[in-house]
């Protein structure tokens, strides 16, 4: 589908995700360096050529905004979630919709506090159109895992920390919505992987163990079956020696 996507192909450009909307066309966000900054950027297929909707999306182009997530709802609006660093704070997760003329942002930043730093955002849109984010956050001296839900309005946490042990390194969480809408997500702690489930109004482990074994473990990417059950693929070490991937269903 033509030729490379970046605005300027003399620039590196990293982190793509990709989406298919209602009509078939594919649309394409990553991170692309200015020179300055890297930013945020999305492109549409119309058949021939690749257009960029609108202009970065960025809060303040002056930051570094690095992975951008991509989704579209059933009314096939796309929405994009990324994480940003606004020097000399921290870097917090933002959100913007495409409105079909602009970009405009769906609240504030999402993070429990603008002061932590917050990474790795992982985007869904459940069935009555409404974004799901989840992301992990530097708290003291831990990453903990959090996922909010826009209401039309604002941002509504979904319970509190989803880790499964308090103060434990929980990262790069990824997520689904089963057909319930009852978002699911995956995630690594301390070398292991985990599945949670959002019950409306507690996060209830998949499982009774972690999915791994008893190696260490990272990188979890998760889909959902047609029984709204969980598949998940992660990274798993062998014996200190080799990173195998392995694929786990319940």
């Amino acid at each position: 589908m033509g030729n490379a996507l970046d605005k300027d192909v003399s620039k590196d450009a990293e982190t793509p995700s990709l989406a298919v909307d209602t009509n078939n066309r594919p649309v394409v966000t990553w991170s692309e360096f200015s020179g300055i900054s890297k930013d945020v950027i999305v492109k549409r297929w119309n058949g021939s050529i690749w257009q960029q909707l609108g202009g970065i999306l960025d809060k303040k182009a002056s930051n570094d905004s690095r992975n951008p997530m991509i989704a579209i709802d059933k009314t096939g609006k796309i929405v994009v979630a990324w994480e940003e660093y606004d020097f000399p704070r921290s870097t917090n997760i933002y959100v913007k919709r495409w409105n079909g003329t602009t970009w405009t942002s769906l609240g504030g930043a999402l993070d429990k506090a603008l002061t932590n730093n917050s990474f790795t955002p992982s985007l869904a849109i459940d069935s009555s159109n409404r974004p799901v984010v989840t992301w992990h956050e530097q708290v003291g001296a831990s990453f903990d895992v959090y996922a909010k839900r826009f209401n039309g309005t604002s941002w509504q946490f979904l319970g509190g920390t989803i880790d499964n042990t308090t103060g434990a390194n929980a990262l790069y969480p990824d997520l689904q919505i089963d057909t319930n809408n009852n978002p699911v997500i995956s995630w690594e702690e301390q070398g292991d992987i985990f599945v949670k489930r959002w019950t409306g109004s507690v996060w209830q482990q998949i499982g009774a163990t972690r999915v791994d074994s008893a190696n260490l473990a990272a990188f979890p990417a998760l889909m959902l079956n047609t029984d709204n059950q969980p598949v998940v693929v992660f990274q798993e070490d062998i014996a200190g020696q080799l990173s195998n991937l392995y694929v786990k269903g319940y």
